[in-house]
């Protein structure tokens, strides 16, 4: 590969994980919010599905705009 590629690989697993730490974040805040206590099964829901839109498009270069996606699905996701 070039380093092109390992730039991009490296893109991805930053992205990746910097998503799963705000969605969980974001999903501990919510539930505490709503329920009074963190809810831990929420918390785990929720880093799963931003997993999940993360990995549609994991180069994206910008780093608020992953992190504000991350957090609206994680709030859509305790709210229901």
């Amino acid at each position: 590969g070039t380093f092109g590629n390992l730039a991009d690989i490296n893109q991805s697993f930053s992205n990746t994980n910097r998503a799963a730490a705000d969605c969980a974040v974001a999903a501990a805040i919510s539930t505490q919010l709503l329920n009074k206590k963190p809810d831990f099964t929420m918390i785990l829901n929720s880093v799963l599905a931003c997993l999940m839109s993360t990995s549609a498009e994991p180069l994206t270069h910008h780093r608020t705009q992953p992190t504000m996606i991350d957090a609206f699905d994680s709030m859509i996701l305790v709210s229901q």
